[in-house]
């Protein structure tokens, strides 16, 4: 039954449990589905499985990742969907994230071997050189970094802060703290960008536009047939950066009801899913590279979300987190003022 007795601070302590476990949730689901064809395509019968090398690495990294997204999903319903938190399931979560780390490494390493060997990332009819495939192996590797934070750190920032609130310690989670991340998640955002910005120039100014002659040019997530689509993501990728950690932070639309930065992050999100996936990989004939699109949706969806999160919690949680904010409600001292008023009077503090 619900207990109409718990106080304005309570229900907000409440509330912001369920807003991290529906977050844990959704991440955790992209954990699960983004490894599955990677696993599909290295098991098999009568000794196909693979056994070595980098090949043995990616499996077991896409067991890791599968296995982080069970836990996460059962974290994430149990909190967001029963109000039900476990320090231990919590605990167990966030140590499973560091060790789905992995495939991120494993590609990393698969992209710098193929890279310096000169003879990859291009079909060979385009003749390229090797100062060609070291260039499109960098901007991979940078597409890695960035999108690799935005995918495992928004799942462990998020289980990070859960586990905090159920330790007792909610205190520990200010504005303050999420502005931080915010710019930390910004520039992850501004290197995806940066690096589609860049190898998108680079293939249409020493190869030709769009579509590309001799099929597309692939690193890593980034899977090329018009190099003008992945100029215009990138760019507007930076842009969203840009504002986010630039723009907000000294004050530019930046009162708690201004959520444009949301949906700058939401046509981003969009833009990502229709043109640099749909468009770029499902112009490959025969559906070669169809298993290619759902992972690449899972890939780059936590990259957004957090963004978009961290924005919100940054606008909306005090700076300084008083006693009894999550108790009896959010005063100033005694005062009758609300929350959205005291609110108010930190952002002008913080503007003198």
């Amino acid at each position: 039954m619900y207990d109409t007795k718990l106080s304005v601070g309570q229900e907000r302590l409440k509330s912001d449990k369920r807003q991290l476990g529906g977050m844990i949730l959704l991440l955790a689901s992209c954990a699960l589905v983004f490894p599955m064809a990677n696993l599909a395509t290295r098991v098999g019968p009568d000794g196909t499985t693979d056994n070595e090398g980098i090949p043995l690495s990616s499996l077991i990294a896409s067991v890791f990742v599968i296995t982080l997204g069970m836990i996460g999903l059962l974290t994430g319903y149990l909190q967001a969907v029963h109000d039900f938190g476990n320090l231990a399931l919590t605990g167990f979560l966030l140590l499973f994230n560091q060790l789905a780390w992995m495939p991120f490494i494993t590609d990393l390493v698969a992209v710098g071997k193929a890279a310096a060997s000169g003879e990859a990332f291009f079909p060979p009819e385009y003749d390229a050189s090797p100062s060609d495939v070291k260039f499109v192996g960098a901007m991979g590797m940078m597409g890695i970094l960035g999108y690799g934070t935005g995918f495992l750190g928004s799942l462990a920032f998020v289980g990070f802060a859960l586990y905090s609130f159920q330790a007792g310690k909610p205190g520990d989670r200010p504005g303050s703290y999420y502005a931080g991340r915010l710019n930390f998640y910004g520039f992850a955002l501004f290197l995806v960008g940066l690096a589609q910005l860049l190898l998108g120039t680079y293939l249409l100014t020493k190869f030709s536009a769009g579509p590309l002659p001799y099929g597309p040019v692939g690193v890593a997530m980034f899977v090329v047939n018009f190099p003008e689509i992945s100029i215009v993501c990138g760019a507007f990728h930076i842009l969203i950066a840009l504002y986010g950690f630039l723009a907000r932070s000294i004050g530019i639309l930046n009162s708690e009801d201004n959520h444009s930065y949301q949906v700058a992050v939401f046509a981003g999100w969009v833009c990502t899913v229709s043109m640099q996936i749909l468009v770029q990989v499902g112009y490959n004939p025969g559906g070669v590279m169809a298993a290619a699109a759902p992972s690449q949706t899972m890939l780059t969806l936590g990259i957004f979300v957090i963004n978009a999160f961290l924005d919100f919690k940054r606008r909306t949680t005090p700076n300084q987190v008083p006693m009894n904010y999550y108790t009896e409600g959010y005063s100033n001292e005694g005062s009758s003022m609300t929350a959205e008023k005291t609110f108010e009077k930190d952002e002008m503090e913080h503007e003198e």
